[in-house]
């Protein structure tokens, strides 16, 4: 199994996904394809951006509190 930093180029699910497209590849293959992928759901972070400009703003009126 490879690492989700080596990833082998025929293992890239943009590339699977042409070749089926594309009729280079049957949905028999596809499967077998996708099935030795490694499964890195879990190595993702969530990113809320929202979420963000509520710690900045609280950053910043600590901040300002601080000076005052």
């Amino acid at each position: 199994m490879n690492s989700p930093d080596t990833i082998a180029l025929d293992d890239d699910v943009r590339i699977i996904s042409r070749k089926l497209s594309k009729g280079f590849m049957s949905p028999d293959e596809l499967a077998k394809s996708l099935k030795g992928l490694q499964d890195v759901e879990e190595l993702g972070e969530y990113f809320d951006p929202e979420a963000e400009e509520e710690e900045t703003e609280e950053a910043e009126a600590s901040t300002e509190a601080d000076e005052a």
